[in-house]
């Protein structure tokens, strides 16, 4: 008698958690030991010859680096058709482990697209996201598919609900890459993220090294799945909402990158930033200024105050003057747990709750998992 689906998905899962790869005995995959070496080359053709020999070592160790195949257990998003992992057999394959609660995950999607945007036309190599859910209602592929089209992820994911990969590997914590040579097998792991640079030289060499492994069969990606439609519609993702003395309405509307001014009949009177949608991290009038996934708005004293969530930075909205200004960050991500510094010399790393509280400004640091004030 065949087995059902139900317990071939459990099988499957036994399976994939009976010896975690990185268990057996394979530490040297680990990322730290590759990349302490490079940060004390200096010159670029010995980085390039240290990662050879890195993968040289890596390619003739005797020991089970090969994954487990969970091609058919996993719901496939942004493809055309479902993937097995035999089609991936003969590329270079980049492995996200992530989960769309993780704002570690979420700033490495910028840096994963650059590199998804730099072999697009290379179908020698790919990114496959794989979504391991923390909470339950992650496991869920149509919030999955949400997520997906919100974060503006463009390269192929897998939603691997009962996370068997990430315990087939021995997958610690989110985000982590896991780098796979032509044969479905274990090139380097990096628990947490790491240097993106790093990985980058490491997938251009091992596109050489595999070179005569390699085929160029293309995968099925969904350019419709992947296409942003929020333009067509006046509200994308709103995250947030103020009232002013007037009764006027305030709508961080984040998918547009922009503010919307409401009546107390929720009439639109008027918008705050890109009409058409643009983002950016501009200071001016409603029309010129940009924002870039605002999350956290507040009305105080005639003002708006604004978390500019991937402009690293707090803005303020002037609404008797009509115009908007950066009180705080640089516009670019950093990490400072200390705080004191003034103005747009203190770095921020993804604010995203904001209110005012005797003149100080009280926000969420999600980036640090911090509360900080800015006076």
């Amino acid at each position: 008698m065949g087995q059902t689906e139900s317990s071939k998905k459990q099988s499957e899962k036994s399976n994939t958690e009976h010896v975690p790869l990185l268990e057996t005995g394979t530490v040297v995959f680990n990322q730290s030991m590759l990349f302490s070496r490079l940060d004390n080359l200096e010159d670029e053709e010995q980085q390039k010859e240290e990662i050879r020999n890195y993968i040289d070592t890596i390619n003739n160790l005797d020991v089970n680096r090969q994954i487990y195949d969970v091609s058919k257990s996993v719901d496939w998003l942004n493809v055309k058709k479902d993937i097995s992992f035999e089609e991936l057999r003969g590329k270079i394959v980049l492995l996200d482990f992530w989960t769309y609660c993780c704002i570690n995950c979420i700033h490495l999607i910028p840096e994963l697209h650059h590199i998804d945007e730099k072999y697009r036309d290379d179908p020698r190599f790919s990114i496959i996201g794989v979504h391991s859910p923390k909470f339950e209602n992650e496991k869920d592929t149509a919030n999955v598919a949400n997520a997906i089209k919100k974060l503006g992820i463009n390269h192929i994911c897998i939603n691997d609900s009962e996370s068997m990969l990430w315990h087939n590997i021995g997958i610690s914590g989110w985000p982590s890459l896991v780098l796979l040579g032509p044969n479905l097998d274990l090139l380097l792991i990096s628990l947490g993220g790491g240097k993106l640079s790093y990985f980058e030289s490491v997938i251009e060499q091992a596109l050489s090294f595999y070179s005569d492994s390699l085929t160029d069969t293309i995968l099925p990606l969904d350019d419709d799945q992947i296409r942003d439609d929020r333009k067509k519609e006046y509200l994308s993702y709103p995250t947030s909402l103020t009232i002013d003395g007037d009764e006027n309405i305030y709508v961080a509307d984040s998918g547009h990158h922009r503010i919307l001014v409401l009546d107390s009949s929720f009439a639109v009177i008027d918008i705050i930033g890109s009409a058409s949608g643009e983002c950016g991290l501009v200071d001016g009038s409603y029309e010129d200024s940009r924002f870039n996934n605002l999350q956290g708005i507040y009305f105080y004293n005639d003002a708006l105050y604004v978390a500019d969530t991937d402009n690293h930075s707090l803005r303020k909205v002037d609404t008797l003057e009509r115009t908007v200004s950066t009180i705080a960050g640089t516009g670019k991500r950093g990490m400072d747990y200390e705080g004191g510094k003034e103005g747009m010399d203190q770095i921020l790393s993804s604010p995203w709750g904001i209110v005012v509280h005797e003149e100080s400004v009280v926000f969420s640091m999600a980036g640090q998992h911090q509360i900080m004030n800015q006076i």
